[in-house]
């Protein structure tokens, strides 16, 4: 933990004041999350460091995380379907524009010589 602190307008240290949390490094503060609670609008720890927290949990045990994605989708298990089928018959055009594309890139790739 950091035993002093230097204001620098902008930035902010991650983990300052979180006992054994964050790297420590002086960072600016678009890498914290939002966070309305803080005075400064950001979260205490970088998001870097909250990403290598929530993997080091979910390695350590997955199946807390994945018993409360499964019972979200069975408490409703067509949101995403919706959503999909009415993002596709708003951006129909573009849809098919972005399908083309992949499809040509696909094909060139097939043709094209491999080493």
């Amino acid at each position: 933990m950091i035993d002093s602190v230097v204001f620098v307008p902008g930035f902010k240290v991650c983990g300052a004041r979180s006992r054994g949390r964050g790297c420590g490094v002086l960072k600016p503060l678009e890498a914290f999350y939002p966070e309305a609670r803080n005075a400064d609008g950001r979260g205490g720890v970088c998001g870097a460091c909250v990403c290598v927290e929530k993997k080091l949990v979910y390695d350590g045990d997955p199946e807390p995380i994945l018993e409360r994605s499964r019972l979200r989708r069975a408490a409703d298990p067509t949101p995403g379907r919706e959503y999909a089928r009415r993002y596709a018959a708003e951006h129909r055009e573009a849809s098919r524009a972005r399908d083309r594309r992949y499809r040509e890139r696909r094909r060139a790739a097939k043709l094209a010589p491999s080493d």
